[in-house]
């Protein structure tokens, strides 16, 4: 390949990169991130929400294929495209589907699909176990003070606290629904702010689950 192939190469992938940066502080300010927790470094896209654990794309990473005409990294789909779905695989599902593998026995009700209703409390110590035993290997808030015992047995009723009460107030889609789907389905079934706990105090303005939180956004 000559210098001049190269450079045509090099400025094709800045430019598709620069694109999807773009595409994606967009995409995830519209899913209720912050436009910060998108960072472009060199050709890098990287995220950062603090809630799922850290993840980046690097288009040039394709440049070896493009070089040997093996493949074009945008084939059968416009940049926009990869950058909507890779932010659906490694960004959004992490979010929503944090509690996804929790079990809770007995939730049916065929006006909700098999989902776990809005409303629903779940065991509180049953839920713990499942942190310290399942989420402490995946959650990098909880890893950081798994060494110190009363740091991690704080964070361990944080995560519980956090999780039951975003199931309580929108409840646990089934997995062959879409968050939008189970959004639509269960907007009027969501219990009133505050009741969850005798201790919220939330505000109109403050309350997490109000009308114009997505299940996209996960556990807030």
């Amino acid at each position: 390949m000559s210098s001049s192939q190269e450079y045509d190469i090099d400025r094709a992938i800045k430019y598709i990169v620069l694109k999807m940066y773009q595409r994606a502080k967009d995409r995830m300010v519209e899913r209720g991130y912050e436009e910060n927790d998108v960072t472009l470094v060199g050709n890098v896209i990287k995220f950062d929400t603090k809630k799922t654990p850290r993840v980046a794309v690097d288009p040039t990473a394709y440049k070896d294929f493009i070089e040997m005409n093996l493949s074009d990294f945008m084939s059968e789909r416009t940049t926009d495209e990869y950058i909507d779905d890779w932010i659906d695989y490694y960004v959004d599902a992490p979010a929503y589907k944090y509690d996804e593998d929790f079990p809770i026995e007995g939730q049916y009700d065929p006006t909700t699909s098999g989902g776990t209703d809005p409303g629903t409390k779940v065991d509180i110590d049953e839920l713990k176990d499942w942190i310290r035993e399942t989420k402490t290997q995946q959650d990098p808030n909880l890893q950081e003070v798994a060494t110190n015992s009363e740091k991690y047995e704080r964070e361990v009723d944080r995560t519980a606290y956090r999780v039951a009460r975003k199931i309580y107030y929108v409840g646990r889609k089934p997995s062959y629904m879409t968050p939008e789907d189970w959004d639509a389905t269960t907007v009027y079934l969501r219990p009133a702010m505050n009741s969850f706990s005798q201790n919220e105090s939330s505000t109109i303005h403050s309350f997490e689950y109000g009308s114009n939180y997505s299940y996209r956004q996960g556990v807030q």
